[in-house]
């Protein structure tokens, strides 16, 4: 019997991690603090799947972190530097 998968669609938003690589160094701990609220989240197991891409964030989590960012001046987010 051959078992047929459906082909993985690449998510839109596949981690943070270039966001945070373009912030600036100071502004990092207060970065990471809001993003683990809006993720609701808080140990840093859950904060590097969800900045690796490993855990896909909600359509209004992403556009809240979109904004977040944004308030520090990095304007594309999403993907590995």
């Amino acid at each position: 019997m051959e078992v047929k998968t459906k082909p993985r669609t690449k998510y839109p938003y596949p981690g943070f991690q270039k966001g945070l690589d373009n912030l600036i160094v100071k502004d990092l701990p207060k970065v990471r603090v809001m993003i683990q609220k809006i993720l609701g989240i808080n140990n840093p197991v859950s904060f590097r799947a969800y900045r690796k891409g490993e855990i896909e964030p909600s359509y209004s989590k992403a556009q809240q972190i979109e904004a977040l960012f944004r308030q520090f001046g990095v304007t594309d987010p999403w993907g590995k530097s």
